[in-house]
């Protein structure tokens, strides 16, 4: 073999090596990926029931209020049925010791089983029995993520002020307990950014005893040579797995947590040294336990790779040490958006909670994020529904509207303010004041919350934008419903139905000055005012949206859809119901065109090439969806039923409608079998029944994130808008040329009938949906809006204020500007009109003069000089007269 040659082979063979050395160290990376895909968020955030398996239960977590109890002690365990009955009698044994000589001591333990393949399961289940669920409780993952990621599990449920793991085979004294807490006090009375206290087996003081066997005493040591060198430098023992945090501490430090196996310990210590926290290592009895799941070679090697992945965050530790504060009224389409922005922004590893009223609490809990109470909200259940159904069934949109300010936001607004403010005023010690709020356009509460705290806010603008009378005349204005191309009549009530709006609004903006004046704040003053300033995430777009210009403050995002992969996704699009998914897809094989169709395109933006075949089609499913909020008469479900099911009989059209349970007993007694009828649940997953190439039309009442997920799946609509921004969405939806729109008041059979089969027969509404869904996605969505919200909390949003919003009122007006321009005018007509008589003055001189000169004096002249000639010869009479009287 030659020299060169000889050098090819050795090149090649360190190509090779570099590429596997690679793919080796980020492997950890791309298996964390592959667990969060397949894991299941809800499961892996619940409870086993001792009671019944099948059952989970809901608790608090770390992102809440306040904490609940004192102390939480997490215990991973992994296959550990032989040790882990003895650690947690142990455990209870001294925490009950403890509560019996001081009751305001209180605990809860909280066992993650880290996806056991043994008998660890029962071993829990059957002492959690013994004792209140409160106190023990399992958490099952469904995936084995390792010691670190089943400890961070456990910790991101933790309800304590202080949070403590411990290992499962009690080789740490649960006794030694004290001291780390002893410690933990010293240490918060300085003042700091959280508390990390480490057991440690090293020999810092002489009662402290390490007994360990030669091999992990040289591994011990071995492996704290190199983190003092690459990472932690002040810490002697960073593997004993016995740490106290307190909850300033874990709340920062376990979110952006992504090592999961044996070195989870250093990045902990690592991000905690990073955010300027206090450390300190306190001296523990440790013993030797046997069965351990370390294995010395393999588990080295494992931690040298996950160390030297450490110092690569996802994100600057200054951001991560931001709370970000959603803030939503309990409504599901004001708060989903919000809560998918939350959700992805969590595992991102930003640190956020959500705050909205009770009856959202498990929404919060569902999606993984942190819950704030803002107290019950302040209308009942039945009181909203006779609302609802008012608006409902009333002609004018314009009371609904009315309705809607004047009994549910209006009278949100003081409750909500009052529950969240001592949770987030800054106090210096509350760890849960927020650095920036992201707050639902509705909830108009929280603005003043975020005035009274003096923190930024943006506004989530789940619909189109509200406005009153400061959009063009040439686009549609918010609330009317019109079209844009408005007739004469309808521009007129463009103009003055934001005017008249305004109006009617005016004791509600009163009644929010009111409470503003009270809480010391300044008052609006105007209904301007309300949203001028603040930064708005608008969740739509041009394409759907009538193009207009926007304030450099307002980001049109487009629709918030969950993250393929994340979370939110995975609770959102759960597989159908196989029952439904078999009736879908046999709906779908019945018509040839749909089956070519399914086979030839996966995604909506591909079936452009099949579109022309259905033409003349009729066949399918319709998917009716209303919506929770609207509550129909018999008449109109009547009118639905029979214009939806009329039709041939060769390629009859199947409906899928899903109908909240109170509202059954306004169906026709006898529904045909064509008619599936569903309550709405989490099962049924809205956005992969719209994703199923059966669906060929949608029946919606157009609120604006049904009908954004309906055209990002690119079915067209029919539209029955009923109150509120539902005529305004309804109207751009048929603008678009994505679906027609049907008056809510004038439902009969044949008007839906000949509705559906325009629809169902042209397939120029379906490319348009497609193309309006295009459009919508390309807006940027979820990754556009955290990006907005990570520019405000890095950069602010001062340098996008118009001049317009800081200058004062007359010079925005351009009343001095007027005032000059009016002034200049008066001084030029002045000086015209001296311009004007100076010249008549010397024009007229000027043709006396040669008047004269050439014919000589004028016959004016004359009468003039014999005037004054009769004149003198009077006054001589008169003078004669007078003498001689006297």
């Amino acid at each position: 073999m030659t020299f060169n040659a000889a050098v090819m082979v050795v090149s090649i063979v360190l190509m090779i090596g570099a590429v596997l050395l690679l793919v080796w160290m980020f492997a950890p990376i791309v298996e964390a990926k592959r667990l969060a895909e397949e894991v299941d968020p809800v499961q892996e955030a619940t409870y086993i029931d001792p009671n019944n398996h099948n059952q989970r239960l809901y608790f608090g977590s770390l992102g809440d209020e306040r904490a609940e109890v004192l102390l939480t002690v997490v215990i991973p365990a992994y296959n550990e049925e032989e040790r882990i009955l003895v650690t947690i009698k142990d455990t209870v044994a001294f925490l009950d010791e403890k509560q019996q000589k001081d009751r305001s001591f209180t605990y809860e333990i909280i066992v993650v089983d880290d996806c056991s393949v043994d008998n660890t399961t029962n071993v829990v289940l059957t002492e959690v029995q013994k004792h209140s669920v409160r106190r023990i409780r399992l958490l099952k993952l469904q995936k084995n993520h390792g010691k670190g990621g089943a400890i961070r599990k456990g910790v991101m449920r933790a309800r304590g002020e202080r949070v403590l793991f411990a290992d499962a085979d009690n080789a740490t004294e649960i006794r030694d307990y004290d001291k780390l807490a002893l410690a933990l006090e010293e240490a918060q009375t300085s003042g700091n950014n959280g508390v990390v206290v480490c057991g440690s087996r090293a020999h810092l003081e002489e009662q402290a005893i390490a007994k360990r066997n030669p091999l992990r005493n040289l591994l011990m040591y071995g492996f704290h040579l190199i983190v003092s060198t690459l990472c932690i430098k002040n810490v002697r023992d960073t593997q004993c797995g016995f740490k106290l945090f307190d909850r300033t501490a874990a709340r920062v430090l376990f979110a952006p947590m992504h090592i999961e196996r044996w070195a989870f310990d250093v990045e902990l210590l690592y991000l905690a040294a990073m955010s300027k926290m206090t450390i300190k290592e306190v001296a523990v009895q440790w013993t030797e336990v046997p069965g351990s799941k370390l294995r010395v070679i393999s588990a080295t090697i494992t931690m040298l790779r996950e160390i030297i992945l450490i110092p690569t965050p996802a994100l600057p530790f200054d951001i991560r040490k931001q709370h970000i504060v959603f803030v939503s009224i309990a409504i599901k389409g004001h708060a989903q958006p919000l809560l998918r922005v939350a959700s992805e922004m969590i595992e991102r590893g930003y640190r956020v909670s959500f705050a909205t009223h009770d009856s959202g609490r498990e929404w919060a809990y569902a999606y993984g994020v942190p819950f704030l109470s803002a107290g019950p909200i302040p209308i009942s259940a039945e009181d909203l529904r006779v609302k609802l159904r008012a608006m409902t069934r009333d002609a004018s949109n314009f009371r609904g509207i009315l309705t809607m300010f004047n009994d549910i936001y209006v009278r949100a607004a003081r409750p909500m303010f009052d529950a969240l403010l001592p949770q987030l005023e800054t106090n210096g010690s509350n760890s849960n004041a927020p650095d920036l709020l992201v707050v639902d356009i509705a909830t108009v509460g929280a603005q003043d919350l975020a005035h009274k705290l003096k923190v930024p806010y943006i506004l989530n603008s789940p619909s189109l934008l509200f406005n009153l009378g400061e959009a063009p005349s040439y686009v549609p204005a918010w609330g009317t419903g019109f079209s844009d191309n408005m007739s004469l009549q309808d521009r007129c009530m463009n103009i003055l139905f934001p005017r008249l709006l305004s109006v009617a609004l005016t004791p509600p903006f009163m009644e929010l000055n009111k409470v503003r004046y009270e809480l010391d704040l300044p008052p609006f003053r105007s209904q301007h005012d309300l949203f001028k300033e603040a930064r708005v995430i608008l969740n739509t777009a041009f394409g759907l949206e009538h193009p207009q210009p926007l304030s450099p403050l307002v980001d049109a995002v487009g629709p918030i859809m969950p993250t393929p992969g994340g979370n939110a996704s995975k609770l959102e699009r759960q597989p159908l119901p196989a029952a439904l998914r078999s009736w879908l897809d046999a709906s779908m094989e019945s018509i040839p065109s749909l089956r070519l169709r399914h086979r030839t395109a996966s995604h909506h933006q591909n079936k452009s090439s099949g579109d022309h075949e259905l033409e003349g089609i009729s066949g399918g499913v319709v998917y009716l969806n209303l919506g929770t909020m609207v509550y129909i008469d018999a008449w109109q479900a009547q009118a639905l039923v029979d214009g939806l099911l009329m039709g041939s009989s060769d390629q009859p059209v199947k409906v899928l409608w899903i109908l909240p349970t109170d509202q059954h007993s306004i169906l026709p007694p006898a529904l045909p079998p064509r008619l599936v009828l569903k309550p709405p649940s989490s099962s049924l997953s809205n956005l992969e029944i719209l994703n199923h190439p059966a669906i060929r039309l949608v029946v919606s009442h157009c609120g604006m994130m049904s009908t954004q997920e309906t055209l990002v799946m690119g079915k067209p609509l029919l539209c029955i808008p009923f109150f509120v921004d539902q005529p305004d969405v309804a109207a751009r939806v048929a603008d678009a040329g994505a679906g027609l729109s049907l008056d809510k008041n004038l439902l009969s059979a044949p008007y839906v009938h000949a509705a559906v089969t325009q629809l169902l027969t042209n397939a120029s509404y379906t490319r348009a949906a497609q193309r309006v869904g295009s459009l919508l996605e390309r807006a940027g969505g979820i990754a556009r809006a955290i990006d907005v919200i990570d520019a405000t909390l890095r950069l602010g949003f001062d340098h996008l204020a118009t001049l317009n919003l800081t200058a004062p009122w007359h010079k925005t007006a351009l009343l001095d500007v007027w005032a000059v321009c009016a002034a200049l005018i008066c001084l030029l007509a002045v000086f015209l009109r001296i311009q004007w008589l100076l010249l008549y003055f010397l024009l007229s001189e000027s043709f006396k003069l040669w008047y004269s000169l050439i014919l000589g004096p004028s016959s004016y002249d004359n009468d003039i000089t014999h005037e004054d000639g009769d004149e003198a010869e009077d006054d001589h009479d008169s003078s004669d007269t007078l003498q001689s009287r006297s």
